[in-house]
């Protein structure tokens, strides 16, 4: 009836009803998928509705909404969560649809629906079956409105009318097709196989493993230490390594393909890291690009994150979303953020002949790239900086007559000509060129002041340029003030003091980017985020940026998939608990599904497989007892290998035990499961200050960490349980050191917190930092 008199009053008024689609289904039975693939076109407009109704955001859709097809009836879809706000939802609902205006009284937007042509409007109605309702009940409940518009007319998706499907273009990460496909490309695009001529059968040796590898990396967990360790590493020419721990454990198929000679032997190994070569030429990369990442950020790199490293790299290859679960603080955002660098490495470290990378202390000390932008009359001026030849046939003589008549000591050439090589050859460092521009421009403020302003207009104009011919340059929030040409006149202080600015203070952009999402977030924070990002992409079409949202539960993630391209990564990261009935994956469903982003979750807990979108999760796991000890030596400033410092008996066994210890308490299920690898690191740190080295044998002795300092740094870094529950952590460290060297007992002295706190305050600056 109520249907009926709606329909009257709309041909009273000679207005165009709105077209409805109402979608309807319990959850996870295919909804959104039936939208996707059979309503929605190109030039349909989607929006979510989560937990808030943001009307000034929906009327600015609606408003620039307009089909680039002529005659194309506009389609507006709505996704609606069970968790929207129904009450408001529902008034805007018989605002737009019955009356045909939308209006927020906050911005003063408004949209009308059009008198000449009609609209349609597909709304997928939630579902939630804990109320025992029906499809229809529910419809009817929690949206009156659409329910007396559209009457009973709605779709209900079911089992039977639809069954729910994967396309070929949607990627499962239970299937390794996608792996596979990859790794089949050996033999059409690499070399190595269509010129082998030495053996017959390596394609089906080859073949034998990939399909292994495909099932192996479509099922892999990280929680133990029997994953799956052989692997071939491929280039971008396909080319072949094989990852490895263990030459015996490699089949003989595999040995067949290399010869039986282990890879890891070859003369090009010799000297390197294994494991950074094989991921390095996985990436792409340098081998010795590899190496100043790790350098930069002071990491060792362990068997156990070589594996996630490159797991994570075969799913981003093949646009299969991953999620990464752990614990808080157990090195989730480090491993993105490492390999953010990693997959930048070309761009930071690019070469100084394109404009692409800063590196502002190789440029300043370059001749050629420094000379080239100022097109200056090098003659005029005899400076270091700029590529001007030497005159090699001037006169010896000791010294030279000036007009005035006096005698001066001559420029030593030999000077001149070792501060040039020096400067092509980037030797010097910051300190040392800054020493060399304070020099100039002092000698030159007191003694030529014409020669003192070229100089100055040089570094003005060199500093002008590479700020804004290179994009990844990121200068100081000092550095514009003094960007001032007529203030370099005044003193030399001022143009000394653009050029510290410049040279220390200018930085490359990071290509990892972080965002808090928290309740009060707004679209217009999130858009000042997004705009950065979005212009280095256009500037940089080879860029690979990692997008890392902390705290994803609102309704806006919505906005930012639309406008990646297909080599941007979006990495989402839950920090705490994810509450998964706010559907905080299911925006991002459409673009997954579609392979648009490469996708990666970190979560600390594990998500419902229904509501993960078709994603695997890979652990933070116990480190195996190699990579334990590789961490533990590293942290304590040792060599594992012994080749560079000889470490004595007792310390091994006192490392030893610690392993140990630390093993026992991560297996202990009466103290509380809050520590992590970084307690375990920071304590090792904290007993590095107490390693001496004697100078003549160079050999690290024990003498430091006595039970005592032991003790001290336990305080320190595995203290916050209750006194009994401590008393218990001590007794496992204690007992699995003293199992090593017996004369190593616990001593009985104990701080309390104030005591801990304040003796932790006293470090020094240099202390700190070690520290961590």
């Amino acid at each position: 009836m109520a249907n009926s008199k709606l329909n009257e009053l709309f041909q009273r008024n000679n207005l165009i009803k709105p077209r409805l689609r109402v979608i309807c289904g319990k959850a996870g039975i295919g909804k959104t998928h039936q939208i996707n693939t059979q309503y929605k076109t190109q030039q349909t407009l989607s929006m979510s509705i989560n937990d808030r109704l943001n009307l000034t955001t929906l009327i600015n859709a609606l408003l620039s909404f307009e089909p680039t097809e002529k005659g194309q009836e506009p389609t507006v879809y709505f996704n609606i969560s069970i968790h929207a706000p129904f009450v408001e939802l529902n008034r805007a609902f018989c605002s737009l649809l019955v009356c045909g205006t939308l209006t927020d009284t906050d911005s003063g937007l408004a949209f009308s629906l059009p008198n000449d042509h009609q609209w349609t409007f597909i709304i997928e109605i939630p579902h939630l079956d804990k109320y025992n309702r029906t499809i229809s009940e529910n419809f009817n409940r929690i949206l009156p409105v659409l329910s007396l518009l559209n009457s009973s007319k709605f779709e209900e998706v079911t089992e039977t009318n639809y069954k729910l499907y994967i396309s070929n273009q949607e990627d499962c990460g239970s299937i390794p097709e996608s792996f596979l496909y990859r790794r089949v490309r050996f033999f059409t695009d690499s070399g190595f196989y269509r010129f082998n001529d030495n053996d017959a059968y390596l394609d089906s040796k080859a073949m034998e493993q990939m399909i292994e590898e495909a099932k192996n990396l479509s099922q892999m967990n990280f929680q133990g230490t029997d994953y799956p360790q052989i692997f071939l590493v491929y280039d971008f020419d396909f080319s072949l390594y094989l990852l490895h721990t263990n030459w015996n454990q490699v089949s003989q198929n595999l040995k067949e393909i290399f010869k039986r000679e282990d890879p890891a032997k070859r003369d090009d190994f010799q000297g390197k890291y294994y494991f950074v070569k094989c991921l390095s030429w996985l990436l792409d990369i340098g081998y010795d690009g590899f190496m100043d990442v790790m350098n930069e950020t002071k990491f060792i790199l362990t068997e156990n994150f070589t594996y996630k490293l490159f797991h994570v790299h075969e799913r981003k290859l093949t646009k299969l979303p991953l999620i990464i679960e752990g614990h808080t603080d157990v090195g989730k955002t480090f491993l993105l953020k490492f390999y953010s660098m990693l997959l930048n490495v070309k761009l930071t470290k690019d070469s100084l002949e394109r404009k692409i990378s800063p590196r502002i202390r190789e440029r300043i000390k370059s001749n050629r790239n420094y000379s080239k932008p100022m097109k200056i009359n090098q003659a005029q001026i005899n400076l270091p900086f700029q590529d001007q030849d030497l005159d090699e046939e001037a006169d010896d003589a000791n010294v030279i007559e000036e007009e005035d008549g006096q005698l001066m000591e001559r420029i030593d050439d030999e000077c001149l000509k070792n501060i040039k090589s020096s400067l092509s050859s980037h030797k010097y460092d910051n300190g040392t060129l800054r020493f060399i521009w304070t020099t100039i421009i002092n000698i030159t403020h007191d003694t030529t002041l014409d020669t003192c302003h070229i100089l100055n207009k040089l570094l003005y104009e060199h500093i002008t340029f590479h700020i804004t011919h290179f994009p990844l340059i990121e200068m100081s929030h000092q550095l514009g003030p003094l960007l001032d040409p007529n203030n370099l006149k005044e003193s030399p202080k001022k143009s000394i003091k653009l050029f510290d600015e410049y040279l220390i203070h200018t930085n490359t952009k990071s290509l990892f980017y972080r965002l808090l999402l928290h309740p009060g977030i707004t679209d217009e924070q999130l858009e000042d985020f997004m705009k950065p990002i979005c212009q280095i992409a256009r500037e940089l079409p080879d860029v690979e940026l990692v997008v890392f949202f902390d705290e994803v539960h609102n309704y806006r993630t919505q906005y930012f998939a639309k406008d990646y391209r297909p080599s941007i990564l979006s990495f989402v990261w839950a920090r705490n608990t994810l509450d998964q009935k706010k559907m905080v994956l299911k925006v991002l469903q459409s673009y997954l599904d579609e392979c648009k982003v490469a996708f990666v979750a970190v979560a600390n807990t594990a998500f419902d497989a229904a509501k993960a979108n078709r994603t695997i999760c890979i652990y933070r796991s116990l480190p195996s007892r190699q990579d334990q000890h590789i961490l533990a030596y590293g942290c304590l400033g040792l060599q594992i290998d012994n080749q560079q410092q000889h470490v004595n008996d007792r310390l091994k066994k006192i490392i030893n035990g610690l392993c140990q210890g630390y093993r026992r308490l991560l297996n202990n299920k009466s103290i509380p499961s809050i520590y992590h690898d970084r307690d375990f690191i920071y304590m090792l740190r904290e007993l590095r200050f107490e390693l001496t080295t004697i100078a003549d044998e160079q050999e690290t002795c024990a003498d430091g960490i006595t039970p005592l300092s032991l003790l001290r740094a336990l305080e320190e870094n595995f203290n916050g349980i209750s006194k009994e529950k401590f008393e218990e952590l001590l007794q496992i460290f204690f007992k699995a050191v003293k199992e090593e060297c017996s004369d190593f007992g616990l001593p009985n002295q104990r701080r309390n917190i104030p005591a801990i706190l304040h003796e932790s305050m006293k470090l020094d600056s240099v202390r700190r930092r070690l520290y961590g």
